[in-house]
């Protein structure tokens, strides 16, 4: 061992037997190797014999707490401009402290709450650190959502688009050498995964990382391949998890951070406790979770960050959807109604011919909400890992009753039920802890109730004009909150679920959707609009 500046060297020996050895001379500059001295001079007879000292298991995370908490200090200390400026200028305070503290590890947790903008800081990392080309994968439901936010952030971005057949194009060396980010979802890692390798990504984003929490899971071990080769890692997650520190283990293996902790068998034996192969619970979360942000680890709440957030916050979500042909069917079969009944003769006639209409658009807008079900469960699924609770407003009955099969403990509020039902399911949500789902319809439930026990809410699919959305944002956004909301509106890409959205939205501009109401004007203006651009294509 050696020594540099008089300094004594310091060797970490762990019960497990991994050693680690620290020289304190790497440490010197920051001030908490203060306190490590302080440590070390209490045991004399190691430094005046051996110059070096054995530390307990509670002396390291005591130092290594101490010295990375300065190591945070300095990385948000970092001069923001480090930021491009067209990036820099759009991100709120606590954003540019998360971009920061990325780029200074290369390899973290990006673990805010949900609604906070981790995407955000993902992409805003890959392009202050210059880590081309970078490789995002994430679950099939959110790909559509990354390409947006990253033309958004990035407008420049080349960006390639794993699919079915774009991963022959890939193996074939087809891929274009000049894009700037890759979006693959983890289903199709097995199918190129070798070539991803090769590639030579310089970053991986693994979004919504607790999807690698199942260590012999193929998924997980076709990603530690994907990262073991690449210089920045982030992990996106709004899951907490350090109730199951377990989860932890694998994850930890991505970024290539285990072997800190001693291994996958020191970590179980720190964090969890086993009746035989059975986990009971955790032990020692304090320790984790203060050695976890020494690491590599960022995670901030809305409540850390309320001064800084709006009141309400709307963030839109495209996802393909999985019935394509049927929609493409019902829509063709639509514009042939359109144009042969547009030259109606009189106002009567009119009324009929939108009735119709509108009787066709709604069942186009079904088929649209059953396409789309099947991603919007996953996020639901994704959402609910995370302990908070959440409210799912949808129009039709037969997305309600299939809500309620795929989540059977969910509390509810349907057109259907009576005052004592209704009521009954709003206090469940409200007063019991363990009921972390509300689904209900857009109509029914969208006036006249009190749901502060959430403060996320998802619209799957679309009313008619911009008040409609607002009330039902109200249900949670209102006397009694404490905390921010977040609505989440799911769109089909190329539908009409786009169309009505930016009519709705153009809508909002115009007229303030307080003073709207229920004017059954404003509804027939959106659907009127609609159906316009839909008689000119």
């Amino acid at each position: 061992m050696s020594t540099e500046d008089n300094i004594p060297s310091a060797w970490w020996e762990w019960d497990s037997g991994f050693d680690t050895q620290v020289q304190i001379a790497s440490i010197v500059k920051y001030e908490p190797v203060i306190d490590f001295l302080g440590i070390a001079r209490r045991k004399k007879e190691a430094i005046d014999k051996l110059g070096m000292v054995v530390l307990s298991k509670k002396d390291i995370a005591r130092v290594e707490a101490a010295i990375e908490a300065k190591k945070l200090e300095d990385a948000i200390a970092l001069n923001p401009d480090i930021i491009p400026p067209h990036i820099l200028n759009k991100l709120r305070p606590f954003q540019i402290a998360g971009v920061l503290y990325a780029v200074s590890k290369g390899k973290c947790f990006i673990a805010d709450e949900m609604g906070l903008g981790k995407t955000i800081q993902a992409i805003a990392s890959v392009i202050t650190l210059k880590a081309f080309p970078a490789l995002v994968v994430c679950p099939a439901s959110l790909k559509l959502n990354w390409e947006k936010e990253i033309h958004k952030w990035s407008p420049d971005s080349k960006i390639y688009m794993f699919n079915g057949t774009s991963a022959i194009d890939f193996m074939l060396g087809r891929f274009p050498k000049d894009a700037d980010f890759a979006i693959c979802n983890y289903e199709l890692l097995k199918n190129y995964n070798e070539e991803i390798i090769k590639h030579g990504f310089k970053c991986v984003i693994f979004d919504e990382s607790h999807y690698l929490k199942n260590i012999g899971a193929q998924r997980t071990k076709l990603s530690i391949k994907v990262a073991d080769p690449v210089k920045h890692i982030f992990l996106l997650t709004g899951t907490p998890i350090l109730n199951r520190p377990q989860e932890l283990v694998s994850q930890l293996r991505v970024l290539r951070l285990l072997q800190i902790f001693g291994g996958e068998a020191q970590f179980q034996r720190e964090f969890c406790v086993y009746y035989g192969n059975t986990f009971v619970r955790p032990k020692n979360l304090d320790r984790l979770n203060e050695r976890l942000r020494s690491l590599a680890y960022i995670r901030r709440k809305k409540m850390d960050v309320l001064t800084e957030l709006p009141p309400k916050q709307k963030d839109v979500i495209e996802v393909e959807i999985t019935n394509r042909p049927e929609y493409e069917f019902a829509l063709k079969d639509l514009i042939n109604y359109l144009k042969l009944n547009k030259n109606y003769s009189d106002e009567r006639a009119r009324a009929a011919f939108m009735a119709a209409a509108l009787t066709q658009v709604e069942f186009l807008k079904q088929i649209i909400a059953r396409g789309k079900f099947d991603a919007v469960c996953e996020w639901i699924e994704n959402f609910l890992e995370s302990g908070e609770k959440l409210v799912v407003f949808s129009i039709h009955i037969e997305i309600q009753k299939q809500l309620m099969v795929r989540f059977p403990d969910a509390a509810h509020l349907f057109s259907a039920d009576d005052l004592e039902e209704r009521n009954r399911n709003v206090e469940k949500f409200q007063t019991d802890e363990n009921c972390k789902l509300f689904i209900a319809s857009l109509q029914a439930g969208g006036l006249g109730i009190t749901l502060t026990a959430a403060s996320n809410v998802v619209t799957i699919e679309l009313g008619w004009n911009p008040a409609v959305h607002e009330q039902a944002e109200d249900r949670l956004h209102r006397i009694g909150q404490t905390d921010n909301v977040m609505a989440y509106y799911f769109l089909g890409t190329n539908t009409i679920d786009q169309d009505i959205w930016q009519l709705i939205e153009q809508k909002r501009i115009i007229v303030d959707a307080v003073h709207e109401g229920t004017d059954e004007r404003a509804q027939m203006t959106v659907f009127s609009e609609l159906i316009d651009r839909l008689m000119r294509r």
